[in-house]
């Protein structure tokens, strides 16, 4: 099974005339988008790939919503992102050398936000027991990287692999659904105000902790 999944994948990568990334405007989108691969019978293939890497328990899939209400798994389309099972081999296989995660990179910028992103997936699952999902406007222009429930209605969670706490998507997102609480995740020191908890990336474990107690922050 994972065989398949993994051959599927592979001729993708080795097909010359495969169309990776979609143009939209002025910027590139770099989504993978199935139905852009040539010949409908591979797209399906491909889609298939994806499900039976799921299904085997090597990969998750995080899907879009569009919209803050519950349950959010009535608000999905078809759009998700696709998680390894593990941050650690998802470095391995992008043959990450350890000193630039260690010590930083500028070269290393980009990719850090997926590794990162990876993590709290893969916490929020693990150690919380959340399906997580995300949601972005439909011109692109914020993205909220988890969503999850609460027991009060939708949790915002916005991943950042530094210090830097700016939070473009997670504003955009507090002023259009006006969640009751909203996380903030990175390396940051521990704080809460004003319904929004700023936790550290190491303390995502107690995050249902903090969301329970998060109406009275």
């Amino acid at each position: 099974m994972k065989r398949f999944a993994f051959r599927k994948l592979e001729k993708w990568k080795s097909n010359s005339d495969r169309k990776p990334l979609v143009i939209s405007g002025a910027q590139q989108d770099k989504r993978f988008v199935s139905t852009s691969v040539e010949g409908v019978r591979q797209a399906r293939d491909l889609r298939d790939a994806f499900s039976w890497l799921e299904s085997a328990g090597l990969a998750y899939r995080v899907w879009n919503v569009t919209k803050s209400a519950l349950p959010l798994a009535a608000y999905h389309n078809h759009l998700f992102k696709f998680f390894g099972v593990d941050v650690g081999l998802l470095a391995a296989q992008a043959a990450v050398p350890a000193k630039a995660i260690l010590e930083g990179s500028r070269l290393f910028t980009e990719y850090k936000g997926a590794l990162t992103e990876q993590y709290v997936q893969q916490e929020l699952r693990a150690a919380c027991g959340f399906l997580p999902y995300y949601w972005s406007q439909s011109d692109s222009q914020a993205e909220m990287d988890f969503v999850i429930e609460g027991e009060d209605g939708p949790v915002p969670i916005e991943a950042k692999a530094e210090r830097n706490i700016r939070a473009k998507s997670l504003s955009v997102f507090r002023k259009k659904f006006s969640p009751p609480i909203s996380v903030r995740t990175s390396l940051s020191s521990y704080a809460r105000s004003d319904g929004l908890i700023d936790l550290p990336l190491y303390a995502l474990a107690t995050l249902e902790k903090e969301i329970s107690a998060g109406s009275n922050c």
